[in-house]
């Protein structure tokens, strides 16, 4: 907008404004930004940590590394120690931590053939997110 032949520009905003846009470079069409909640941004920032097998068996990245844990149904009247957790737990816990009255019996890093598998699936995992956020 021009005032007197000289560009107006407002010393201040008034508002912020909710919608941004930019002109797509093969179209020319003006396209609106996607506006992604904190949320979002943070989901889609999230690196992968764990990757479930089965009910039993899923790979957890520890300290920067990938292990193969596997998990035990709780017994009936003991408290068994959890190789993750390294304390005695009991189903309440054990429903709050893994969503399901299991404890974690064993703990192997994994091998090269495991990493490349891992690798495969966060990538894919990664995408998935991507398209549901985009």
């Amino acid at each position: 907008m021009l005032i007197d032949g000289e560009p107006y520009q407002k010393s201040y905003q008034s508002f912020r404004s909710k919608f941004k846009f930019f002109v797509h470079p093969d179209t020319g069409i003006l396209c609106r930004v996607k506006d992604f909640s904190k949320k979002q941004k943070q989901l889609s920032q999230k690196e992968v940590d764990r990757l479930g097998i089965d009910d039993y068996h899923q790979y957890r990245k520890l300290d920067g590394l990938w292990f193969a844990i596997a998990f035990a149904d709780l017994p009936p009247m003991e408290k068994p120690m959890d190789i993750l957790l390294k304390a005695y737990l009991d189903p309440l816990t054990a429903r709050k931590v893994y969503g399901s009255p299991v404890y974690a019996v064993s703990k192997q890093q994994c091998n090269k053939k495991e990493l490349k598998f891992i690798r495969q699936q966060v990538a894919k995992e990664q995408q998935k997110k991507r398209c549901r956020l985009g």
